[in-house]
């Protein structure tokens, strides 16, 4: 709605605010004045495109095209009536107490515009009375290139030139204002001098708004009809109703952007298909033994940081988000261990990471033989994955955290997992809970990888980019300064946790010969037992210093003094936060904090060294076999 009269058109300059209207004719309406007695017609939404060729370039429609070169200030008519121009379709809404001056009730109009992307000056035009017209020089001239089998009065609301053949274009239009439910789709290979139906597989009774082209795929073509989405990979000769993800719906329009198809319903919002390679492929012929494996061609990753609490939200039951105000379930998938949001009250977008798809044949050993990894620019491997392990379900809580995936689907045919564009985290050991951040690797660096699918013997790679978050200003300096102090503090860790884990398996050996020197009854024995008590404390100061000792089953949090391990690793969250290099006092902890826990280490290589093999000569004393 907006003041000016008639074909309302704003022109909204952000900068100042201002809204300046610019309407083609902005005659007077008002009254019982009929659609008929205005010197031009245009709807309630009528067409207005800019130029592909000239963004200068506005068009707008509406009974005629009118085309300006100034932003609105002065409009150029460059067609002559392009509908029926029927005055029985002409006379005014509404009435007899109060007369509709919305222009939604306004017919004999043009319903959709669109200029050849191969060529400026080719337009397209369709009318909401069932005419097509073409323009093959700027407007000069116009013919008539309605198909001959098409009904009166068909509503053409889509005219869509193809972006691989100047020549082609395909039409789409509904008729069920009249009782009639029938589909019409339509395609033309000669600038509309013959037509051909092309509606094979959509039922006689589900009427189509609109039909587009793939950009990048000659033959890959989506409609969207009166209750859902139709895909054909053979140029419309037939469709197939896409079934899974989607609700019935009334489809009115579609878009594709980048990788995506985008379909906005009539009720049910708006829809993403998120990723259209395995059917690029496959229209392609890059894919098509369903049954063989195959790596499909990612498309790149963007590295796009996760919400700065995520961490802290519950991962089962109903989240109140506190960063975007929604409402979801949080769970788990089981068969990739990746985690799953259902949100109640507002949409989802795409999956943050990389988009992996590949098809796996029918072979059901197969899944003991099915790796998938990710190498950087210098051959390394960065990350792997494998299918879930066997009885991981039966496993307790702390076998279970040791492998918490993700894990790729094995499933026959078609498989889809998402890479997190992160490398891998610091290391896991049994009974810690203190982990964190740190566990889940670094985000690596924008640049080229590759992804490398194994199925037995055989192997297949793709390429993979991963782009920088187009909205971060951050410098690429920045951004490896973080990406190094990230994988010096995951190294410091493993090192730590490797010790840890040496600690431990002495510490097991010399209780055990503890007890079983106190059953000898000898001098030498009872000075083995003491000296094992002696080496015991030693190791629990170090143990004590550089991690929680035993094993965490509660989740202590403020509760529990955090010892070197949990202190470097909760530094990753600071370093980690946002795109950018890390801060001096955050630089200053990871080196306080790493200097502590070398200095531990040494200590502990001195006993592992000094009092270990001081332990082993009183054991050999007592005849029992000595620390391994």
């Amino acid at each position: 709605s907006s003041p000016g009269g008639q074909g309302s058109l704003q022109r909204a300059d952000l900068r100042s605010g201002q809204i300046r209207l610019v309407n083609v004719w902005p005659e007077a309406t008002g009254g019982d004045i009929a659609p008929k007695d205005m010197r031009y017609r245009f709807p309630w939404t009528f067409p207005l495109v800019f130029s592909p060729h000239d963004p200068n370039v506005l068009f707008a429609c509406g009974n005629h095209v009118w085309r300006s070169r100034d932003d609105g200030q002065n409009w150029e008519q460059i067609s002559p009536d392009l509908t029926r121009n029927d005055p029985t379709k002409q006379a005014a809404s509404g009435g007899p107490i109060t007369w509709d001056t919305s222009g939604a009730e306004t017919y004999c109009t043009l319903a959709c515009f669109r200029e050849s992307p191969h060529q400026a000056g080719v337009f397209w035009a369709s009318s909401d009375d069932g005419l097509v017209h073409i323009s093959r020089d700027g407007g000069a001239s116009w013919q008539n290139v309605t198909p001959t089998d098409l009904p009166e009065w068909v509503y053409l609301q889509t005219i869509e030139p193809s972006p691989h053949d100047p020549a082609t274009a395909y039409l789409a239009g509904t008729r069920y204002k009249l009782d009639d439910n029938t589909p019409y789709l339509y395609r033309t290979s000669d600038y509309g001098q013959s037509w051909t139906a092309i509606t094979n597989g959509i039922p006689a009774d589900d009427f189509v708004r609109v039909i587009r082209c793939d950009p990048t795929t000659p033959g890959l073509l989506f409609a969207g009809t009166e209750t859902g989405l139709y895909v054909s990979q053979d140029d419309g000769a037939s469709w197939q109703r896409w079934e899974k993800g989607l609700p019935v719906v009334p489809i009115y329009d579609l878009r594709v952007k980048g990788g995506a198809l985008v379909a906005a319903t009539h009720g049910r919002s708006f829809w993403v298909l998120d990723d259209l390679t395995p059917l690029r492929e496959g229209v392609r012929g890059e894919w098509q033994d369903a049954n063989a494996a195959h790596l499909f061609s990612p498309l790149d990753g963007v590295r796009v940081l996760p919400d700065l609490f995520a961490d802290w939200l519950p991962t089962e039951g109903k989240v109140y988000s506190m960063a975007s105000n929604a409402t979801y379930i949080a769970g788990t998938d089981e068969e990739t261990g990746q985690a799953v949001r259902t949100y109640l009250d507002s949409g989802q977008g795409a999956p943050r990471g990389a988009i992996l798809y590949y098809t796996l044949p029918a072979n059901s050993k197969i899944s003991e033989t099915v790796k998938l990894e990710i190498v950087n620019g210098s051959g390394q491997v960065i990350r792997s994955f494998g299918p879930k392990p066997d009885g991981w379900d039966k496993r307790d809580d702390a076998e279970k955290a040791l492998e918490p995936g993700p894990w790729i689907p094995v499933r026959d045919g078609l498989n889809r997992f998402v890479w997190d564009l992160r490398e891998t985290g610091a290391l896991r050991i049994k009974g810690n809970k203190t982990g964190g951040e740190a566990t889940k690797g670094p985000f690596v660096l924008p640049g080229e990888y590759t992804v490398r699918l194994t199925v037995g013997e055989a192997s297949v790679s793709q390429p993979v980019r991963v782009e920088k978050d187009p909205r971060s200003p951050v410098s690429d300096a920045d951004l490896v300064a973080q990406y190094d102090a990230l994988v010096a503090v995951r190294a410091q860790l493993n090192t730590l946790y490797e010790n840890v884990q040496s600690l431990r398996r002495v510490q097991v050996q010399v209780t055990g010969w503890k007890e079983r020197l106190a059953g000898v009854g000898t001098d030498a024995a009872s000075a083995g037992a003491k000296a094992a008590d002696e080496l015991l404390a030693k190791l629990a100061v170090v143990e004590d210093k550089l991690i929680l000792p035993g094993e965490q089953k509660n989740v202590y949090g403020l509760l529990v003094r955090p010892r070197l391990n949990a202190k470097l690793a909760t530094i990753v969250s600071n370093i980690n936060s946002a795109d950018g290099r890390p801060t001096t006092s955050s630089s200053a902890l990871v080196a306080e904090y790493s200097g502590a826990i070398n200095q531990q280490l040494g200590e502990l290589n001195q006993i592992l060294s000094e009092d270990v093999g001081e332990f082993n000569e009183l054991v050999r004393g007592v005849d029992l076999p000595a620390v391994g």
